[in-house]
């Protein structure tokens, strides 16, 4: 017996020859050309995801000034309503005084006319009071009455 048999480590050499063969033609091969396909699937997911990353910052940027651009328009709506505000609010004053010019100027007319219209029966009054006097003072003298209707016209 010899220790190495030449024909046994032959056959032995072709078994793992053939193992491999096999191995690597339905494993080797096989698997690193899933992890092939693994690896292109990841690069891709991770290119998608940067994609939708970038995405998300885009539309977070624009968001933003979006918000800012409605700050600056409701601030720009509500100065202009203040304005308005007190545009109306002066116009409305100004129509009150003028309506109320209006009224104390009618009042002041009002006045004047009751004003005149008691002076001239105060005259009446008067007159025919101090015309009843002079005739009983005096007897019936139409000349005196001339004479107090000159001094009324007078007054």
């Amino acid at each position: 017996m010899e220790i190495i048999d030449l024909s046994s480590l032959l056959i032995q050499a072709v078994n793992i020859a053939i193992i491999i063969y096999v191995l690597r033609r339905f494993v080797f091969i096989p698997y690193l050309a899933h992890i092939d396909g693994e690896i292109l699937k990841r690069a891709d997911l991770e290119a998608k995801t940067a994609d939708a990353t970038l995405v998300v910052e885009q539309a977070k940027t624009e968001a933003k000034k979006m918000t800012s651009a409605a700050k600056t328009e409701a601030n720009e709506i509500r100065k202009n309503a203040r304005e308005l505000a007190k545009r109306e609010t002066s116009i409305a004053l100004s129509k009150a005084g003028d309506e109320a010019a209006g009224i104390k100027k009618q009042a002041l007319e009002e006045i004047a006319s009751e004003r005149l219209s008691l002076e001239k029966e105060m005259r009446t009054r008067i007159l025919g009071v101090a015309i009843s006097l002079n005739t009983k003072l005096f007897g019936d003298s139409k000349k005196n009455v001339e004479l107090l209707e000159q001094f009324a016209k007078q007054i």
